[in-house]
């Protein structure tokens, strides 16, 4: 399975997913202008490995800000992330904030879930 990289801009999200580590990261700010279409290949990568996932998954969440569209998406991965833990694989989300509104919105997730979901704060980025 091919690694999915994106650079950051002043609206995207840096995406750094790597089957070969057991680590997964969106990080920065989220406010594309076609959210659908930023995040379907995203979604696909995701829905691919977790058909196969490795033994240990960590999804690191690390957006300084993101708009309502990203917000739903959001939902849609954690759905997907849903389906690892299957076979005894281990998943780990990880939801860093640097605000309160952050850290609230992070909650809500983790409310939305049962797999580990942790909130940690950051200084920022």
């Amino acid at each position: 399975m091919e690694p999915l990289r994106q650079e950051k801009t002043k609206s995207t999200p840096e995406i750094n997913f790597d089957k070969s580590q057991e680590i997964f990261e969106i990080k920065g700010w989220s406010k594309p202008e076609n959210t659908l279409e930023f995040y379907e290949p995203v979604l696909s990568w995701l829905t691919e490995y977790s058909a196969q996932p490795n033994p240990n998954t960590v999804f690191n969440f690390n957006l300084d800000y993101f708009n309502s569209s990203t917000s739903k998406i959001i939902l849609n991965i954690i759905r997907v992330l849903e389906a690892i833990p299957q076979n005894g694989q281990k998943l780990e989300i990880n939801w860093y904030y640097n605000d309160e509104d952050n850290l609230e919105a992070g909650e809500a997730y983790k409310s939305l879930t049962e797999v580990p979901f942790n909130c940690i704060k950051t200084s920022g980025n």
